[in-house]
């Protein structure tokens, strides 16, 4: 660093500078107003690195974030470090501790990284190295998982990054092709469902595609799917948990109708407060679940009497069966 402090600082004009992200950068869904308020109050204390790329002019090695904010401000000028003495995956390398040392990187930076550490690098030097230092499992499905996200469209890498998106929610979109991913995404964002949520409902909507032989994107213009969302009687989480019913049931009509019924079953015994009768996941085990809260012993026996009592206790059972 200080041969090169010594040999190689330049002053550069930011017109010949190609703010495009090269086949250096490791930066995006950055906010620049921290940066720039920095550079405003302290001055450059970093100057950025640059290489020269034959006659179309400088490519950012490092820095990317510090040039976009000098062209914030305006500068005209700026002095960086000249890189051009170095070799392509000198520069990855390089750019990669640059951003190493000082911050960290959000998932689809990491993507990045590791779509340019294997094009430079051997995958097994890849997964051995620098997948730890992402704090990654060293496996060969998580690098390949992380390596299809530099495909995806801008808006969907924004979401990733701004976490209003799952990846594990994202994953089994990424064998779909652009319009059916685009399709979802634009139709899950009026819900804003929670983490968990995005998953069932993605798990949901392909199943449906799979067993309908339908296209997502035709399947999300039905008027049962795209009426959900504009209910104003309710609220943003109600809207959410009325359309995981909405595709559930569809998903699962054997299932809902068995649930239902239960239910309804239930209710007509008058159940004690506090007490509650729960049936097995998907009516896969034999045996139901009676759960009861109660203050003390003498609230507990007063609810088991109650209980005791009731007529048609003795029916509750699988929901198919006679009622």
């Amino acid at each position: 660093m200080q041969q090169i402090e010594k040999q190689k600082r330049i002053w550069v004009d930011l017109s010949r500078i190609d703010e495009r992200p090269g086949p250096c950068c490791m930066s995006f869904g950055y906010d620049l107003k921290p940066l720039v308020k920095s550079i405003e109050t302290v001055g450059l204390v970093n100057p950025p690195f640059v290489a020269r790329e034959g006659k179309a002019g400088l490519g950012i090695v490092a820095g990317y974030r510090r040039l976009m904010a000098l062209k914030t401000l305006h500068w005209d000028r700026v002095p960086c470090w000249d890189l051009s003495g170095l070799s392509l995956r000198e520069r990855v390398l390089f750019n990669f501790y640059d951003n190493y040392a000082t911050r960290g990187f959000n998932e689809v930076e990491i993507s990045m990284v590791l779509r340019r550490m294997v094009s430079h690098l051997s995958k097994e030097q890849t997964l051995r190295e620098y997948m730890p230092l992402l704090g990654l499992p060293s496996h060969e499905q998580t690098l390949d998982l992380y390596l299809a996200l530099e495909t995806l469209e801008s808006p969907i890498k924004m979401a990733l990054v701004k976490k209003t998106l799952s990846l594990r929610a994202l994953k089994p979109l990424l064998d779909t092709d652009a319009d059916t991913r685009q399709a979802v995404f634009d139709w899950m964002s009026q819900f804003k469902f929670n983490l968990n949520q995005q998953i069932q409902v993605i798990d949901y909507l392909l199943d449906l595609c799979e067993n309908e032989h339908k296209r997502v994107p035709a399947l999300l213009e039905e008027e049962g799917l795209t009426s959900l969302g504009q209910d104003r009687g309710i609220n943003t989480p109600q809207k959410a948990k009325q359309v995981l019913d909405r595709l559930r049931a569809r998903c699962h009509p054997s299932l809902t109708r068995a649930e239902q019924v239960f239910r309804t079953r239930v209710a007509r015994l008058r159940l004690p407060d506090g007490a509650a009768i729960k049936h097995p996941p998907f009516f896969e085990d034999p045996h139901y679940r009676l759960e009861i809260a109660f203050r003390n012993g003498k609230a507990l026996t007063e609810k088991l009497k109650a209980l005791f009592g009731l007529e048609g206790l003795q029916k509750i059972g699988d929901p198919w069966s006679e009622d």
